[in-house]
């Protein structure tokens, strides 16, 4: 140790002197200072090498460690003239995290070098003075905020489950009314060191309340116990995965000898009896993103909402790729994942979030998949048993309010031989936004055939331009993405739950057929929308495509909509290209005429072929494509005319 040192303990080399006392409170020297004095530092040991080089010994805070997430977080200062040199060794484990800086203005270096086996990282810091930890450090300042923040966004309620082991409060936030049949349980922070986990249950807690006070979620149908801290003194102290107990809470459910557990478990038993839990969501962190889902024992239910809310979107989300492990219940174990699928045979899902994942990117795809959430759970449910107003025979009309967009007048025709299993169609207008029209075109083939027809109306008032209406209302006027909530692609899946509802039906999945401005909605709604019920759809003489390319939006699936569209699962669907051979005027005004429309063919029947032959060569000779191109003979550009060569492409699929 050079001159002058001063040190607040006896210090010196773990390695030197195995009799040495480390200093629990810190070291420091007259050049430099490491300190554990805040909330989430590491309970750790400091030894001084000399007068601007200290040791760090991490340990676990029992033995023996499992799954090592070696937790280290202190303060420190280095003085002018030269830098601080901190090692962080680890007793019991290998190098995991790579070190984080927070403070005043950022550092001029922050060299790291890990040890050739691990065992320990080296951390150069320049003079000044700042806080480094293995994750940014999110303590109770930040929950406290954002459990206010949850209150406030969602109109929610803030409750208090229980205390620790340590005496802190165990709290949450009850979106939904009470009394809400259907509930939904997110939990976080169980492991201390997993917070990239926390950030993305942030970003989807404060997604899921937007859409609770909204109104896009019905509260009166669900309602969300909110935790996202369930062991508040592992993350104040720093601990690499227990509770202050000693135990790792995510083993303890079922037995409940924590006081954290159990106080969930305890406000579990007394829920009302028509309360039940239908989904469990637990946040963590691993080396990737990963969902852990049920295996075998996945009930049919379970297996459609998995397949609605994360199938076929491993690569949908830019920078934020993720995998899918289905694993078998094991009845002896205690994680959360295991004791809520098998106490409530309910989809229970380990929710992963990479060491090292982007935080912008967790955030983005988790706010994504909060959205898709609850149509997800619908699509896999059977139809909620409620009060609707029963759709009578012939044509009609009513408002439509039950999604997060505005009020849509939806015009039907139910023909009189329509029971409970009749096929249901969506038929999408065109520009003139005439929905009574294409309802009455569509009348007697809905008689002849046994078909209801619902035109939902997307009128001028509310969605002024083509890209509010037929391109999805995907991006707002600057570019920027809209809540996929308020995508006009977004009214159909909820707006089928009505008809069923008002039809008594037992349908399982729906038709969509568009003509001109229509069928450039259906054809898009294929690529981007969640449709997991869609069971055939034809676009019908589309005046231009949004082609299956890296083409900037709209006319591809690049630029700003660029990781929206999943092309595996896109090209599955079944989609028929709807041409008639007659519509070949180029001098239609309402034929787009620029430059990237006429790369795709003069008039909208070239068109039409151009996007078909780009798709087929796009999915690949070998791969799976449920898309088909055909032809109406002799017509032109003319819905009613089209109507009847549609029929066939929309009937022969079960319902």
């Amino acid at each position: 140790m050079g001159t002058g040192a001063t040190v607040l303990a006896q210090s010196s080399s773990p390695l030197a002197a195995t009799n040495s006392k480390p200093a629990l409170s810190g070291c420091k020297t007259a050049q430099g200072s490491v300190q554990f004095d805040f909330e989430g530092a590491s309970r750790s040991a400091c030894y001084v090498e000399d007068e601007r080089t200290f040791t760090i010994l991490v340990t676990p805070e029992h033995q023996p460690p499992i799954n090592p997430s070696p937790w280290y977080a202190f303060r420190y200062s280095a003085a002018a003239g030269g830098n601080l040199n901190v090692t962080v060794r680890y007793l019991g484990a290998k190098h995991r995290y790579a070190p984080k800086w927070s403070g005043r203005g950022v550092p001029a270096a922050l060299a790291v070098n890990v040890a050739q086996d691990r065992s320990a990282v080296t951390i150069t810091l320049p003079p000044g003075e700042g806080v480094v930890s293995s994750q940014r450090l999110i303590t109770a300042i930040h929950y406290n905020k954002q459990l206010g923040q949850l209150v406030t966004a969602g109109k929610g309620k803030r409750i208090v489950l229980g205390t620790s082991h340590g005496g802190r409060p165990i709290e949450a936030v009850r979106l939904g009314n009470a009394n809400a049949p259907r509930l939904i349980v997110l939990l976080g922070r169980q492991h201390p060191p997993e917070v990239s986990g926390a950030v993305a249950m942030d970003a989807f807690a404060q997604t899921i309340a937007k859409l609770v006070r909204t109104g896009a979620i019905d509260s009166r149908e669900f309602q969300f116990l909110i935790i996202p801290q369930l062991n508040p003194d592992g993350v104040a102290r720093g601990h690499w995965r227990a509770n202050l107990g000693g135990a790792d809470l995510n083993r303890d459910w079922g037995k409940f000898k924590q006081p954290e557990t159990r106080a969930v478990g305890d406000w579990l038993a007394k829920l009302p009896a028509q309360v039940k839990p239908v989904l469990m969501l637990d946040f963590h962190s691993t080396d990737r993103n990963l969902f852990y889902v049920q295996g075998e024992e996945a009930s049919e239910q379970g297996k459609r909402f998995l397949a609605a809310w994360l199938g076929g979107k491993e690569s949908a989300f830019a920078s934020f790729p993720f995998s899918i492990e289905q694993r078998d219940a094991n009845p002896g174990s205690a994680t959360t994942k295991n004791w809520f699928s098998v106490t409530y045979g309910i989809p229970a899902y380990t929710y992963e979030v990479g060491d090292e994942t982007d935080p912008t990117a967790a955030r983005a795809a988790a706010e994504a998949l909060a959205q898709t959430l609850i149509p997800s759970l619908i699509s896999a449910s059977p139809v909620v048993a409620r009060k609707c107003e029963p759709l009578a025979h012939g044509s009609s009309q009513f408002a439509f309010s039950g999604w997060a967009g505005p009020l849509l007048p939806v015009f039907v025709h139910k023909p009189s031989s329509a029971g409970a299993n009749s096929r249901i169609v969506f038929v999408m207008h065109g520009v003139q936004r005439d929905g009574d029209r294409y309802r009455d075109e569509w009348r007697d083939l809905a008689d002849k055939h046994g078909l209801i027809i619902v035109v939902p109306t997307f009128g001028r008032k509310d969605f002024p331009t083509t890209e509010s209406y037929n391109l999805g209302n995907i991006l707002d006027a600057n570019g920027r993405r809209n809540p996929q909530t308020l995508w006009s692609f977004s009214a159909i899946e909820p707006l089928f739950d009505e008809i069923v509802c008002r039809v008594s039906g037992n349908q399982r999945g729906y038709a969509l057929y568009g003509h001109s401005a229509g069928g450039q909605f259906v054809h898009r709604y294929v690529a981007f929308a969640d449709a997991p019920r869609l069971q055939a759809a034809v676009a019908a003489n589309s005046g231009w495509y949004t082609m299956p390319s890296k083409a900037a939006f709209p006319y591809g699936w690049g630029g700003d909509v660029a990781g929206l569209v999943v092309p595996e699962k896109a090209f599955q669907r079944p989609l028929t290209i709807l041409l008639g051979t007659q519509d070949i005027d180029r001098n239609d005004p309402n034929l787009r005429k620029n430059a990237e429309a006429d790369r795709q063919g003069l008039t909208r029947f070239a068109r039409g072929h151009s996007f078909y032959a780009a798709a087929r060569e796009q999915a690949g000779p070998s791969a799976p494509f449920g898309w088909k191109i055909a032809y109406a003979p002799g017509i032109g550009h003319d819905n009613g005319a089209m109507a009847p060569f549609a029929i066939q492409h929309l009937i022969d699929v079960g319902t």
